[in-house]
């Protein structure tokens, strides 16, 4: 007998996001609701890689391992409800790379590219 993985099944009674979080823009919120690629309900998968891996990034381990010759660039928004602008700000600012940049847009949520 085969059982799939755990993390390999739908769910989304509680990883759905509200799109409206997405950005101040309701033109851009709307886009995004009527996209068929923009998904609002997430998988146990994706939510153990971000558990699991967010933390392990957020750590000295973490920031070594990214490689000091491949540039980052770290654009987050400073009121996003679901991942810590802090914890992304200390990545972007401890990352091992030479060639960095991070920003932290005030007022914004998650979709930083829509605004």
């Amino acid at each position: 007998m085969y059982a799939p993985p755990l993390t390999s099944f739908p769910f989304s009674d509680d990883t759905t996001t509200d799109l409206q979080d997405l950005s101040h823009n309701p033109e851009s919120n709307e886009r995004a609701r009527n996209d068929p690629f923009c998904e609002p309900a997430g998988t146990l998968r994706g939510i153990a890689d971000m558990l699991n891996g967010g933390m392990s990034l957020d750590t000295p381990a973490g920031w070594s391992a990214w490689p000091e010759q491949l540039p980052l660039l770290v654009w987050h928004g400073g009121d996003d409800p679901i991942c810590d602008p802090a914890a992304a700000k200390r990545f972007g600012e401890n990352a091992a790379a030479k060639d960095k940049q991070v920003e932290i847009y005030p007022v914004s949520l998650r979709g930083i590219a829509s605004r």
